[in-house]
């Protein structure tokens, strides 16, 4: 086994032992995805015997469409988040490609057409129950998280139920011993976590020891990070 990257121009050179059987198991590029391991004519490449140099070996990467990721509420409304995941991939073919928003509403990603991805969204501070995905435009097709790409542009939502995730914002400073000026704490981490709802987020402090997230009303235990002077991870439920 052996691996290579392509140049700017998209050629590669890889090294193998000269043998029979040979398979492309995987490409990859980032802001594409995997990529399937189709030749020039657009079909799969399949076995390759390499009893000698092989040269003209064309990697064919399928035509990309723009999809635009919206973040709402049940009222179509933009909702900004702190930080959010969301992956295109299909199972099958093992394809696909993911994105994050951070601090806004919106992204974009490109994904290969005529491919049918499963959506995946994570929304930070959020309960998977409170998050379903949908249709943002009369022109694109989702069902049950799964989009059809087949037109030149895309628009889907990702929707926060703000009914039952309503969204406060935790705001503070952490502190080494009492809370004191000179005290403050730079660089920890602090930890939310929701075990009822399924909810697990943090955010780093600030070299001031201040932070700030936005996350569904609810409770949560908190728990604080920091490396001491030895470098060893202290907590602080």
């Amino acid at each position: 086994m052996n691996e290579g990257i392509s140049g700017a121009q998209g050629a590669f050179s890889i090294r193998v032992p000269s043998g029979t059987g040979y398979t492309i198991t995987d490409i990859f590029m980032p802001g594409y995805g995997r990529i399937a391991a189709l030749g020039n004519a657009g079909t799969a490449i399949g076995t390759l015997n390499l009893t000698a140099s092989s040269t003209d070996n064309y990697i064919r990467v399928p035509k990309r469409n723009t999809i635009t990721l919206n973040v709402k509420n049940s009222s179509g409304a933009a909702v900004t988040v702190n930080k959010a995941f969301i992956d295109l991939f299909n199972p099958t073919t093992k394809q696909g490609s993911h994105v994050e928003i951070t601090n806004a509403t919106t992204t974009t990603i490109q994904v290969a057409t005529g491919t049918s991805p499963t959506i995946r969204a994570y929304v930070q501070g959020v309960p998977p129950s409170s998050i379903s995905i949908a249709s943002d435009d009369s022109g694109t097709a989702v069902s049950s998280n799964v989009v059809t790409i087949d037109n030149a542009t895309e628009a889907i939502k990702i929707v926060v139920d703000t009914s039952s995730a309503a969204f406060s914002t935790v705001s503070g400073t952490v502190y080494k011993t009492s809370a004191t000026s000179g005290n403050e704490l730079a660089d920890a981490w602090i930890q939310f976590i929701d075990e009822t709802n399924g909810v697990h987020f943090g955010t780093q402090a600030t070299t001031s020891g201040a932070y700030s997230v936005s996350a569904a009303n609810g409770t949560y235990q908190v728990i604080c990070e920091n490396k001491d002077e030895k470098g060893e991870t202290e907590l602080h439920p």
